[in-house]
């Protein structure tokens, strides 16, 4: 009784609240097998976390700053012109207009190597963050991974506690008719029923570790906030 009010107070807290507000949480612990394929999991956290969007949006900054700075390897072009009007009596006459088109190309040949300075470090920046978002990809898949072996493993937990809970039932059933008829003692009697519910303690112990893998798989993926406001799985 106690872990539950605390636990009911962690859970009050995690939502938000005062930790202090009654809540109660509505819902039955069951199994419900979950369809994961890995590829298309690393698929999915690959285009939704939230660190690689980051990391792709710094690499495409960087890609400009490198372009900036091959720019100014490149010459200056001007196109100007120039209309001159000195009477507005009779603008068409040509004592009284004038005009002027030209064009300039300009380079700058003696910078002390700035330029080539700052082509450098634009490059060397590029090369860092597309380190950074690599390793940061091989990471996801590595977390992706782990999370869905977890959830295998879960699932296999679960399997086994429920095939407990069913040879804790079978045994308690013969146990009784022993019971009934005076061939077992009462003693092996509460054994059997003591068994019976270490089983089913450990069928809800994996039930909710199988759920909370599966959400852990989803929070790797970067998509569990979408599952759970949907009410989806």
């Amino acid at each position: 009784e106690s872990n539950y009010e605390i636990s009911k107070r962690a859970l009050a807290i995690a939502m938000g609240f005062s930790g202090n507000e009654p809540i109660e949480a509505e819902g039955k612990l069951e199994f419900k097998e979950f369809q994961v394929d890995l590829k298309r999991a690393i698929e999915v956290a690959i285009a939704n976390r939230p660190e690689l969007r980051e990391l792709k949006l710094r690499l495409s900054q960087t890609k400009d700053m490198k372009d900036l700075a091959m720019s100014d390897f490149m010459p200056n072009f001007v196109l100007f012109g120039e209309y001159f009007l000195a009477s507005d009596n009779n603008p068409i006459a040509k004592d009284n207009t004038a005009w002027t088109v030209g064009f300039r190309a300009s380079i700058n040949l003696f910078d002390g190597g700035v330029k080539f300075e700052k082509l450098r470090k634009a490059k060397v920046t590029e090369l860092k963050v597309r380190e950074y978002l690599e390793r940061a990809k091989k990471g996801i898949e590595f977390e992706v991974a782990r999370a869905y072996y977890r959830l295998q493993e879960a699932k296999k937990r679960v399997e086994i506690a429920k095939a407990s809970v069913e040879s804790a039932q079978e045994s308690l059933r013969i146990v009784e008719k022993r019971y009934k008829t005076g061939l077992s003692k009462i003693t092996e009697l509460l054994d059997t029923q003591t068994a019976l519910n270490m089983a089913r303690s450990n069928l809800v112990e994996a039930l909710s570790s199988y759920n909370q893998a599966y959400a852990e798989l989803l929070f790797k993926e970067g998509i569990i906030d979408r599952k759970y406001s949907k009410l989806e799985y």
